[in-house]
């Protein structure tokens, strides 16, 4: 974010040819996308986030899920990375520098790996906009939601709708050390070659997406006037 089941290797398999991962080429923090929400549910927040569905996922349970001030931001934030649109102010914000980011086809360890996945997303996708989300969970150290969210294919412009859990471990700053996105709530491959072909995803997609130098400043030492 591999040779497993899952609705969005439809996806990836498609995109094949333009991507390495979510790039093949680097990518350009610029590229537009869109974010709306086409689910009927309550107000929208405070920060713009979409209404949540009550109604969808809801055999996942996790009904009055509390969205507190710090879990808003949190979801937030990540809606918009999913869409397309990393900043150093998230980064910064909400994510430790040596956090995990993992789904099926990654596991990307440390700000180096994880920025490249997101920053990767715009040179594979011409549009990615969420069109539904609930939370399921918001404790101390953990928060979770669901979330469908279509993908425009760039260049032969097909699209795929993915629904999938996306899990946030958060250390004692209450910033991400763990996130996890989860593709029809099923839990993450753990098999030795699975491991190994998420691991080389990481490794190598650094090497082929560029990551402003304002993001790769967020985690530097701030140097002494």
């Amino acid at each position: 974010m591999h040779l497993l089941p899952s609705s969005r290797l439809t996806l990836l398999a498609i995109s094949a040819p333009l991507l390495l991962s979510r790039s093949a080429i680097a990518a350009s923090p610029q590229a537009a996308f869109r974010m709306s929400s086409s689910s009927p549910s309550s107000a929208a927040t405070t920060l713009n986030l979409p209404a949540q569905d009550p109604q969808f996922e809801a055999q996942l349970g996790g009904a009055g899920a509390n969205l507190d001030q710090r879990t808003e931001r949190l979801v937030a934030d990540s809606v918009s990375l999913f869409s397309a649109k990393p900043s150093p102010e998230i980064f910064a914000r909400s994510w430790n520098k040596d956090a995990i980011f993992a789904d099926p086809i990654a596991y990307a360890e440390g700000a180096r790996q994880y920025m490249a996945q997101w920053y990767g997303m715009p040179a594979a996708f011409s549009a990615s906009e969420l069109l539904k989300w609930r939370l399921v969970k918001s404790d101390a150290d953990e928060v979770q939601y669901v979330q469908r969210q279509r993908y425009k294919i760039k260049l032969i412009g097909v699209e795929k709708e993915i629904t999938s859990t996306v899990a946030l471990q958060l250390d004692h700053e209450g910033k991400i050390k763990r996130f996890e996105d989860r593709w029809d709530h099923k839990p993450l491959p753990s098999g030795s070659i699975a491991m190994g072909l998420r691991k080389l995803n990481a490794v190598t997609v650094p090497l082929v997406v560029g990551v402003p130098k304002e993001s790769k400043q967020v985690f530097e030492p701030k140097k002494e006037l």
